[in-house]
């Protein structure tokens, strides 16, 4: 069966060889195999030979982020109806595994919630760009699990110990892309 490099979405995996590397991920016949990535991933790429069936490979984290954003009270049913600005807060690289790790919850937590995000994949610093800039900036997207633990004496509710806990943002294996690497906006 012959692979077009024209397919409309792209599933790029990152996977460890003797080093991390990147693979897309093409079905064929209800099979996923891995295909290296010819070029810069975060560019104009293009489909090299077929490396193995994905399943016999270690899957890593697809991204490895210098810092995560996230935005709390960005969807209606939280802000009980009013209109506000979301809160901005981090996460820490290190909270980063993927969805098919364990999430580590310490003994001394009582009470966790998670809930479901969209994760966007951005090339490079949006600091001070204009809307097109950051539009063609975006790389790709992931399903994301934001987990919370519960605060200590309602003092950081949207802080450091709350949200950036160790494994704490468990993330889809693939980043999702269309054909030349930037995500549908």
């Amino acid at each position: 069966m012959s692979i077009s490099n024209e397919t409309m979405t792209r599933r790029i995996v990152r996977y460890l060889d003797l080093e991390p590397k990147y693979a897309e991920v093409v079905n064929i016949d209800n099979t996923e195999y891995a295909y290296e990535i010819l070029g810069d991933v975060f560019e104009n790429i293009a489909r090299g030979e077929k490396i193995d069936l994905l399943r016999n490979l270690k899957i890593l984290p697809p991204c490895t982020p210098s810092k995560i954003i996230g935005l709390a009270y960005n969807y209606y049913d939280l802000t009980e109806g009013k209109k506000m600005n979301p809160l901005i807060f981090l996460k820490s690289k290190e909270t980063i595994i993927t969805d098919s790790e364990t999430i580590e919850i310490s003994t001394k937590i009582e009470k966790i919630w998670v809930e479901v995000e969209i994760g966007v994949i951005v090339k490079n610093d949006l600091y001070l760009n204009d809307i097109e800039s950051v539009t063609n900036s975006i790389f790709g997207y992931v399903i994301a699990n934001d987990v919370t633990a519960q605060n200590i004496h309602n003092r950081d509710h949207h802080l450091a110990y709350s949200k950036s806990r160790k494994t704490f943002c468990p993330i889809s294996q693939y980043i999702t892309t269309d054909k030349i690497g930037r995500a549908h906006v």
